[in-house]
């Protein structure tokens, strides 16, 4: 019965301290766009991905075995029709990512997860094929622009994570995520 008793105490606890870790930081950001485009300034790039790290983290301590949910901070990493170009402006973007990661000790010190994702047009062996063309596109345009050592894991999702289920076809779907998960 003590046992029951610790345990109920300490799931308390690790519910506190989940409660408070990721929402100090969205207290200080506010609120982000739901995709952050190549109008993202430096402080709401810090801000997604610092929740996004913050979320692994937090999100890290269990007390039962289940798999934690990870927050993705999505960017508008713009691609073509059928595409794993990244466009000028997206590389423009990833260039902005990588400078905040640079200047922020914790960012640096994070891996990431790179995740591409299409839109609904085409077959799912060919929008898995292209989310990770696409994946592997922003990874590249985002190591070059880094002068230290950064862990990326390249993912695809192809079409099953449409960020408008809605309308499937749509260019919104055609996307990258980036996903700091703490190495702490």
């Amino acid at each position: 019965m003590a046992g029951k008793a610790a345990l109920g105490v300490l799931a308390a606890a690790v519910a506190a301290l989940v409660a408070v870790g990721p929402s100090a930081a969205r207290d200080a950001c506010g609120a982000l766009p739901e995709v952050l485009g190549e109008s993202a300034d430096s402080a709401q790039i810090r801000c997604a991905l610092t929740r996004a790290r913050e979320a692994s983290q937090t999100r890290a301590i269990t007390i039962n075995e289940v798999k934690p949910a990870v927050e993705a901070a999505p960017f508008a990493i713009e691609f073509e029709f059928g595409s794993a170009r990244v466009t000028p402006r997206s590389a423009e973007l990833l260039a902005r990512v990588a400078g905040v990661i640079a200047a922020d000790d914790a960012l640096r010190g994070a891996a990431y997860f790179i995740d591409g994702h299409t839109d609904a047009v085409g077959s799912d062996a060919a929008n898995e094929e292209l989310g990770r063309a696409r994946a592997a596109a922003a990874a590249a345009h985002l190591l070059s622009a880094v002068d230290f050592a950064l862990v990326v894991k390249v993912r695809s999702f192809g079409e099953r994570q449409l960020l408008d289920a809605e309308n499937p076809n749509s260019a919104r779907n055609r996307r990258v995520e980036i996903t700091p998960v703490a190495l702490e």
